[in-house]
């Protein structure tokens, strides 16, 4: 019922889960889920397969995994932010956030460096 209450006043609905997901996201669709966070490739859930899947029917949010925005370099964040882009932004429906939260520890160069590669890569139309 809350993304009927939702839909309802005009809003977004937008569900976050933890993990590998793919078994309740044909469900989050069908319930009429406007979004989902939690696209993380290190735990299997692929921005270029959920894009082709679900294309259209819902937006996504996350692309670069919170162990590298706290262990990682820089580098290794922008790598992490262009792919999600590259595989998750063309034809829109993406925001470029962390997997999951922002965990403790997360490098504020790191943190950074997510926003800055958003902002250089993540510009219409996508050219990666």
């Amino acid at each position: 019922m809350p993304v009927e209450v939702t839909r309802h006043l005009g809003k977004y609905f937008i569900k976050h889960t933890d993990g590998y997901t793919w078994s309740i996201l044909d469900s989050l669709v069908a319930a009429g889920t406007h979004a989902w966070h939690g696209i993380q490739q290190s735990i299997g859930m692929e921005p270029e397969l959920l894009k082709e899947k679900y294309a259209g029917k819902l937006a996504f949010l996350g692309g670069v995994d919170c162990d590298i925005l706290v262990l990682g370099t820089p580098e290794d964040v922008v790598e992490e932010a262009k792919y999600a882009i590259k595989h998750a932004a063309p034809g829109g429906d993406f925001a470029m956030t962390s997997g999951n939260s922002l965990y403790p520890g997360v490098k504020h160069a790191n943190y950074a460096a997510m926003v800055e590669a958003t902002h250089h890569f993540g510009r219409y139309p996508i050219r990666l």
